[in-house]
């Protein structure tokens, strides 16, 4: 029996406290790192995964935020993290399908 995993990346962070978001008039203007930011702190991980051609891999920068070059804190007019690195419930719902998938892939 064979035993398939993914491996994901980290999760894109923000730049803000959640003691701070209430002081911010326009959450718009909150952006966190940088796609070339976030490619440069998971590079450890990704450079391990290329030598050993490891293909399980789920970038949550591409599930999270698209093809952007960065996020913002508001999706569809939904605040999607609850602090600077955890995800609020709208957005945990609003990609829990992709995850549904991966894990039946493994599954197969």
């Amino acid at each position: 029996m064979s035993i398939s995993f993914y491996i994901l990346s980290q999760v894109p962070t923000f730049n803000f406290t959640i003691e701070n978001i209430y002081k911010i008039k326009n959450l718009n203007e909150i952006s966190n790192t940088t796609i070339v930011e976030y490619n440069d702190q998971n590079s450890h991980m990704t450079n391990i995964l290329n030598k050993f051609q490891f293909k399980n891999y789920l970038d949550l920068w591409k599930l999270i935020c698209g093809n952007t070059e960065d996020c913002k804190v508001i999706k569809d007019n939904h605040l999607i993290y609850r602090d600077h690195n955890h995800v609020s419930s709208y957005l945990a719902n609003s990609i829990i399908n992709d995850f549904k998938s991966l894990i039946s892939d493994i599954y197969k």
